[in-house]
């Protein structure tokens, strides 16, 4: 748990980093420290001895408790532990920070002093404290603490004991044990603060490790163009699923087919367009890879299932394409002309003298005591190039045993083969679930 927890805020503390963008705002040149006659200056590392240029440097701060302007370090030399805690005033964690270690400063007999730092201005500063409760000396517009205790992820904190460095943390470490522990004097084991990252804010988040690496990803949804060498088709694992290469049509269908678990939206002839011929070629056409798209979905632990992934998936999917290319799909009713299949009066099961004819398997399924349900998805996958949707009015559980084409090319003869073997396969209007695909323009 404490290492999901550290996690955790390390992700707020990238965050508050990206918004304040600490790295280029505060830091200050050597070549500008040079021009005023000041020496460069070497950041200080856990065990290393503070300067006493460092204990008499003078420090501006607001909310003091006795109203002084001006402080320094050395006026909390004789606290058995100071913490610099280095913050921003639009960072939950930091702001989270100061108060628990205000808290914990009477619980530790106040042998604790803690300096809130912040490279924000007076006025800044001032309006942010306006709204917090907070009696801690904040040192505003700093340029040289960060010098010495150079950062790029807040909140940081930094412990100094007995006229040294003692560690440099995160918020999550300065727990009541940990304070308490440094305060009697005991060594405290903290791991390093992971505080070296790169981040580009004109890049995505994680990309190229920008910001961080794949360890820190909990939950992504992305779409992408054309993938190079990749296959396409989809896959589902414990975390997550992948959509790869499909056209903005085909991507719908499969997406919608699988989460209303409807087999048959996966076939042009349950697809409507409320679109220009133009833009209905644009989205469909499979011979231009420039044309084609990949979804992947991605939540750390598999949490939820699969069916609410999908729901997000579709979500996404309209999200993105209404603002790229002004379109979106949605599942809908429509009176439609169908081909539907149903049973002969007289339909009894028996056994099917044509499966003891010639009927070779290279084109021709042989369903020899299988649900309906198979008779029906072999009809809709061998109908799959007519314009007219297919439909089943037969009981999906009833056991027969039948022979169908893999494909069916005339509809006249494939009806008399179905009559031979007990069914039919009739016109009629019926209202049947269609993906509609509309513009948001």
């Amino acid at each position: 748990m404490m290492a999901l927890k550290n996690k955790g805020v390390l992700l707020y503390g990238l965050l508050c980093f990206m918004l304040f963008n600490l790295s280029t705002a505060w830091a200050q040149s050597a070549d500008s420290r040079t021009a005023e006659g000041q020496s460069e200056i070497k950041p200080l590392q856990r065990g290393d001895t503070i300067p006493e240029e460092l204990w008499n440097l003078p420090l501006q701060v607001v909310n003091h408790p006795a109203g002084k302007d001006t402080i320094t370090l050395d006026d909390y030399r004789d606290k058995k532990l100071i913490i610099l805690d280095f913050g921003g005033t639009i960072c939950p964690p930091c702001i989270a920070s100061l108060h628990h270690l205000e808290e914990m400063e009477p619980e530790l007999e106040y042998q604790l002093a803690t300096i809130a730092v912040s490279s924000q201005t007076k006025t800044t500063i001032q309006q942010f404290l306006q709204r917090q409760t907070l009696n801690v000396p904040y040192v505003y517009a700093d340029k040289w603490l960060k010098e010495y205790f150079p950062y790029s992820i807040i909140p940081h904190l930094v412990w100094i004991r007995d006229d040294r460095v003692f560690q440099l943390s995160g918020a999550e470490d300065a727990t009541e044990t940990n304070l308490n522990a440094a305060i009697q004097g005991f060594d405290v084991d903290l791991e390093i603060k992971e505080d070296q990252y790169l981040y580009d804010e004109n890049e995505p988040l994680l990309v190229s490790d920008n910001g961080g690496t794949r360890e820190n990803l909990i939950y992504h949804s992305l779409i992408t163009g054309y993938l190079p060498g990749t296959i396409g088709g989809y896959t589902f694992t414990p975390n997550g699923m992948t959509y790869r290469n499909f056209t903005i049509v085909g991507l719908y269908k499969v997406i919608l087919a699988r989460y209303y678990g409807d087999p048959g939206l996966i076939y042009d002839n349950r697809v409507k367009f409320d679109l220009e011929k133009s833009l209905v070629f644009s989205i469909s056409r499979d011979d231009d890879n420039n044309l084609r798209y990949s979804y992947d979905f991605f939540i750390k632990g598999g949490k939820g299932n699969r069916k609410s992934w999908l729901s997000t998936a579709h979500q996404d999917l309209n999200n993105y394409f209404s603002l790229s290319v002004g379109i979106r799909a949605d599942l809908d009713s429509s009176m439609t002309t169908c081909l539907t299949l149903k049973t002969i009066e007289d339909y009894q099961q028996k056994k099917n003298s044509l499966l003891d004819k010639h009927f070779d398997s290279e084109h021709y399924h042989h369903l020899q005591g299988a649900k309906a349900s198979s008779l029906s998805s072999a009809i809709r996958s061998g109908l799959r190039d007519f314009d007219m949707p297919f439909i089943s009015d037969v009981n999906p559980d009833l056991i027969l045993s039948v022979v169908v084409p893999k494909r069916i090319t005339d509809v006249g003869e494939f009806k008399k083969l179905l009559h031979k073997q007990g069914f039919d396969l009739v016109e009629e209007e019926r209202k049947i679930s269609v993906i509609r695909f509309s513009s948001t323009n």
